[in-house]
């Protein structure tokens, strides 16, 4: 599914790359007047944070995709840089490109960050931090009845 989404998402946004590379437009100038310049810039800008929101949640997945397809893996790399350097996104959505970046090691990566969704990290964080004798890493030991007839001690004595 990841797979199809990206297709249709790299197709739009490398057509979109042309049409802003041939009209000459630099990201972080004013907002183009021409209506198809528009238009190729919203759609570099949506499709590049929604390939990022997609990173983001599906980190395994996606980084083997990229890595599968580099002309996808660079297309996506400038749509990055071309998004951290466009003044028309708000703060939470920079947050988002920040955070992409760090995630496909285009930016120097914050100490703190980790990505709770890479089962990579979810290793390391387990094998660091949680020590053996843990309760939950325990194994439970079933409790093992005996088999065959027995006699109940409900009654009591006769």
């Amino acid at each position: 599914m990841i797979k199809i989404i990206a297709e249709n998402a790299f197709q739009v946004l490398e057509m979109s790359q042309v049409k802003l590379r041939e009209a000459g437009y630099i990201p972080g100038m004013d907002f183009p007047e021409d209506e198809l310049l528009r238009e190729a810039l919203s759609k570099t800008l949506e499709n590049t944070v929604f390939m990022g929101e997609i990173l983001l949640h599906f980190p395994d997945t996606t980084h083997k995709i990229l890595q599968e397809n580099k002309p996808w893996e660079l297309l996506f790399t400038w749509g990055v840089f071309f998004a951290s350097q466009s003044k028309f996104l708000d703060k939470s959505t920079n947050t988002l490109i920040y955070l992409v970046s760090q995630e496909l090691e285009l930016a120097e990566k914050d100490p703190n960050y980790t990505n709770p969704y890479a089962k990579r990290a979810s290793h390391q964080r387990g094998s660091s931090s949680v020590s053996e004798t843990s309760p939950e890493t325990k194994k439970k030991k079933k409790k093992t009845f005996k088999k065959g007839p027995h006699l109940s001690r409900q009654f009591g004595d006769l």
